[in-house]
């Protein structure tokens, strides 16, 4: 007597066996492009650092090299051509964040295994600060550009860098943070002595 229910059976085994291999094969793209996209973070390490003393006015760090210092470094064997992504915020609740979409004019060149240290006075970094290619939150533009200051708070810088043509991140988030720093206005001098119509010894 034939055993006519054994074909389906089989094609029934071979379609799960198939459907399992396509989900382990999924699987471990999906694991492959982790870690590519892992490594690719990893691409440029980011460092920043805000020098004391620290001023309210933005030009300060955008027209003078030596108050914000950033420090780019290729870790990778290939030439990366990188843009920045920067944010400045504040425990007010005031911050500023590199619009989505903003392309300097040229790239960040950093040729392989090699660091570039940059500030922000340099044409090819300056308009990072640009009110129009800075998205705010808790301050308007017409304040920022009428006042060219940020409100007292204590504040810290965070850049990442990004490819200049695809925008995927080729730095850690979080890794290129500056320390807090505080932003305060002083207050200007009162004469105290002497008396009004006092004596002058």
């Amino acid at each position: 007597m034939k055993n006519f229910s054994l074909q389906p059976i089989n094609r029934l085994t071979i379609f799960v066996q198939n459907l399992l291999a396509m989900k382990k094969l999924f699987f471990a793209i999906v694991c492959l492009v982790a870690i590519l996209q892992s490594f690719a973070q990893n691409t440029v390490v980011v460092n920043a650092q805000v020098i004391p003393p620290y001023s309210p006015y933005i030009s300060t760090y955008v027209d003078n090299p030596n108050k914000l210092i950033l420090t780019l470094t290729n870790t990778s064997a290939q030439q990366q051509n990188v843009k920045l992504w920067v944010r400045i915020s504040g425990d007010n609740g005031v911050s500023g964040t590199t619009t989505n979409g903003f392309k300097p004019f040229s790239p960040i060149v950093l040729p392989p295994y090699q660091t570039k240290v940059i500030d922000f006075s340099s044409a090819e970094t300056k308009s990072y600060f640009d009110a129009n290619n800075v998205t705010l939150v808790g301050i308007t533009k017409a304040q920022l550009i009428q006042n060219q200051a940020l409100p007292e708070g204590a504040y810290t810088i965070c850049v990442k860098a990004l490819d200049y043509n695809t925008s995927q991140p080729l730095s850690v988030d979080g890794q290129g943070c500056s320390a807090p720093f505080l932003v305060s206005y002083i207050d200007p001098c009162m004469l105290t002595q002497p008396l009004c119509n006092g004596d002058v010894t």
